[in-house]
């Protein structure tokens, strides 16, 4: 018996298994799908879907070949209304309630297999509805519903690829498709039917990061993280804009407007740095960190991260404005409470507080003790500025004149030396 015998075996008994589930259970979900604004109630069976619609106490089916089963709703055609995307292993079934129309949509055959999956339903084509986008062997297949028509893209070599994600990248309404290749990014415009390729280096490897827009221009950009270097590809103006991080070892931690101008920044966490990259204006502002930390929040002009210094045995949490580039020690990253300064310890020597000044010779502050009535002794390193004044703490002296110092001669009327 050949190899071949054994799988097609294989698959007989794996659809039979499937099919005897299918005849058993019943699948059913809700999704509103002659658009009355109600949601209906969709039920599979073994033979075939069922829909039952509350708005008007009526039920629709559809008979199924066996082994298809449904994979999402979504609107495709542009009218109010979800459509039932059904799978077999050789089609894609759609079906409008709203009309009762049953359009399927054939998987071409090929030397290389027949195995596809689903993607994503997006809108790739700018057209009222989502398209169906699909991965086959060796190119991309979107369906597109509402015109009925099926668009196909080749993968050079029949190479092995993957689909990152379908995001707007040229500021024009219809997704972009962004295919990655081994050493290329494939951007696919449906709705123009064109393919643009942007090379990565060879011999290194790379990850899309997000897609957002960073320069400010409509559209967004696809952040790639590579060794080496932070690169941007802007497809709308279909070029590479490279950030250089040599010999170190970085991640990018979130992508988000932290200064209030147009573009979002994109956060870098290094070793004992964080980094700012302002696309729109193409510069980079670092901000040093010592010891380990964490970024634990990034918002609007804000980046809150907390670090714990080597040596030390409790953390700290630090505050960056991006739009001022300025940062502040707060109490915690999720209060954002500033810390009060460093209380100044008392001065050694008494000095005259501003703003409490007596009024006459003789008089003391508000809130000094009296003291005793007993003779005043002069205090150590504390010199009257005038007679009859006092220190602020220092006992009421009772009236007396002041005298000279003994053996204290001044040089001049009025002089004294310093004790």
């Amino acid at each position: 018996m050949g190899s071949s015998t054994v799988h097609k075996m294989v698959l007989i008994i794996i659809l039979f298994f499937a099919s005897f589930a299918l005849s058993t259970t019943a699948y059913a979900l809700t999704a509103d799908t002659d658009g009355d604004g109600v949601e209906d109630t969709i039920t599979q069976t073994a033979t075939g879907i069922s829909i039952y619609h509350p708005n008007t106490n009526q039920t629709s089916t559809y008979s199924l070949e066996p082994g298809a089963f449904i994979n999402s709703t979504a609107e495709t055609d542009g009218i109010a209304g979800e459509e039932i995307i059904v799978v077999l292993n050789d089609k894609v079934i759609v079906i409008t309630d709203r009309t009762g129309s049953v359009v399927p949509y054939r998987i071409p055959f090929s030397r290389l297999g027949t195995t596809y999956a689903i993607n994503t339903i997006k809108d790739t084509d700018g057209v009222p509805g989502a398209e169906v986008v699909i991965i086959l062997v060796g190119r991309v297949m979107v369906i597109h519903p509402a015109t009925h028509q099926i668009s196909y893209y080749r993968i050079p070599n029949n190479a092995t690829y993957g689909i990152n994600s379908v995001e707007d990248t040229d500021g024009i309404a219809g997704g972009e498709i962004i295919v990655t290749l081994a050493t290329q990014i494939m951007v696919i415009t449906d709705r123009t039917r064109q393919i643009k390729t942007y090379t990565i280096p060879r011999n290194t490897t790379y990850g899309i990061n997000t897609v957002a827009d960073t320069d400010g221009v409509p559209g967004g950009e696809i952040i790639i993280a590579l060794v080496g270097k932070l690169m941007i590809i802007q497809h709308a103006a279909q070029r590479i804009t490279s950030y250089p991080i040599p010999d170190a070892t970085y991640g990018i931690n979130s992508v988000v407007d932290t200064d209030g101008d147009a573009g979002k920044e994109i956060i870098l966490a290094l070793v004992g740095q964080i980094r700012v990259v302002d696309d729109m204006e193409r510069t980079v502002r670092n901000y040093s960190v010592s010891g380990v930390y964490a970024i634990q929040s990034v918002k609007y002009n804000e980046i809150c991260y907390e670090t714990l210094p080597f040596g030390a045995s409790r953390s700290s949490s630090f505050f960056i404005e991006e739009a001022e580039q300025r940062r502040y020690p707060v109490s915690s990253c999720f209060s954002n409470i500033p810390l009060a300064p460093e209380p100044t310890p008392p001065a050694q020597e008494p000095t005259k507080p501003p703003a409490q000044k007596p009024t006459k010779p003789g008089h003391v502050f508000v809130g000094s003790p009296r003291p005793p009535a007993q003779k005043p002794t002069k205090p150590p390193a504390q010199k009257p500025t005038k007679p009859g004044h006092v220190f602020v703490g220092s006992p009421r002296p009772q009236a007396q004149k002041p005298t000279k110092p003994p053996a204290q001669k001044p040089t001049k009327p009025g002089h004294v030396f310093a004790r």
